[in-house]
């Protein structure tokens, strides 16, 4: 069973209990909430963030890549997406990984 649990100064949830604990690990490798501040995880393959607003490009490309290659070792042979969100819950950004090809494709909105 998951679970919404607030974290540090921010929430981590996920709808089963793996999904749950990534989304805790998530926010464990930011602790500051430089980056971002909430993690949820359903179904074991798609991660939202929400992100600061001072969040660049090239840092957020950097920062969901990163995610996403943990998540595909946490939940391996899986296809992902990876969401980031604005603060107010706009999207934001895209990246989704194919379990096969290994290749990953970003998407600003």
């Amino acid at each position: 069973m998951g679970g919404n649990y607030p974290y540090g100064d921010g929430h981590a949830s996920g709808d089963t209990q793996a999904g749950a604990d990534f989304a805790r690990w998530v926010l464990d490798q930011d602790p500051s909430h430089r980056y971002m501040t909430d993690a949820i995880v359903r179904g074991e393959q798609a991660l939202g963030v929400k992100v600061q607003p001072d969040v660049t490009r090239a840092g957020l490309r950097q920062l969901l890549t990163s995610l996403t290659e943990g998540m595909a070792r946490m939940f391996p042979a899986r296809d992902l997406a990876v969401t980031a969100f604005y603060q107010n819950g706009d999207r934001l950004a895209e990246l989704r990984y194919d379990a096969d090809s290994g290749r990953i494709a970003l998407r600003f909105v």
